[in-house]
């Protein structure tokens, strides 16, 4: 029995926030709703909300398909206000969003980002979160996979799905610590990230893209940490030259990454 389903088990793994419906799909849309807050942004963002499940990469790629014009017009933003699901399926739509190197938002005034949704939020190279707006949990097995499993069984493959999400989040950068708090908090549980957290641990930008950034477009990390800190410095947030300085940082990473994205976006619309 546990032979049939042993090399499937991992990427069947649900990690859900309470109770999300397995039947649900992710719904993709564009909005120019400001994530953070009241009003709108100029130009729109992709949307990516609802609950995860089987099928929904190509799911999001036919509605790309369907307007492509549009999507490129997003200028790569994504904003994610999803309650978790299949994580084999975020972790390909993650792939996505690292491969169009997508910048992603989540605040609360468009919806939070759940258990599975962390990865997603995590493959981004420029991220952005409001406080109170991530929330994680330990991996589980689905209860009709456990149902079919003796003790150590369950115990076995338990371990090897706490394994697997300990090595991934390590390799996209996450500190030992906060994998710490995920793993001891149980499937009907959610921890919320604090602010420290979300800026400092996780950070506005993935590791391996900040320090491109650094070495290609003179970004400084004291200005990322001035400007998106202001518990530390109250005068540094806002401060029209330190967001200046990002924001131009920014731009150059996002020409010159143009060329990777378009040729990956046309093998993925294409597969």
């Amino acid at each position: 029995m546990i032979k049939n389903i042993k090399n499937a088990i991992i990427f069947v793994i649900s990690l859900f926030a309470g109770c999300a419906n397995h039947a649900i799909a992710a719904e993709f849309s564009y909005t120019s709703a400001n994530a953070f807050g009241e009003g709108r942004i100029d130009g729109e963002s992709l949307l990516i909300s609802s609950s995860i499940n089987s099928g929904d990469t190509v799911r999001l790629k036919n509605f790309i398909l369907s307007d492509t014009k549009r999507y490129l017009e997003t200028n790569r933003r994504i904003i994610l206000s999803s309650t978790g699901g299949d994580i084999s399926e975020a972790l390909k739509i993650a792939d996505f969003i690292q491969g169009t190197y997508s910048t992603v938002f989540v605040g609360k005034a468009t919806g939070r980002c759940l258990s599975a949704c962390f990865f997603m939020y995590l493959s981004a190279p420029t991220r952005m979160a409001s406080l109170g707006s991530i929330g994680i949990h330990r991996p589980y097995l689905r209860k009709d996979i456990v149902s079919k499993m003796s003790p150590g069984e369950a115990m076995a493959e338990q371990k090897k799905a706490i394994s697997y999400t300990r090595d991934r989040l390590t390799e996209l950068g996450v500190p030992a610590q906060l994998i710490d708090k995920m793993i001891s908090h149980s499937s009907d549980e959610l921890y919320i990230l604090t602010e420290a957290e979300i800026l400092i641990d996780i950070g506005h930008y993935s590791n391996w893209y900040e320090q491109y950034l650094i070495s290609r477009c003179n970004l400084r990390k004291h200005d990322v940490n001035s400007y998106f800190q202001p518990k530390k410095d109250s005068r540094a947030y806002g401060n029209s030259i330190l967001a200046t300085k990002i924001v131009d940082a920014e731009k150059c990473g996002h020409k010159l990454s143009a060329a990777e994205y378009i040729t990956y976006l046309q093998r993925f619309l294409s597969e």
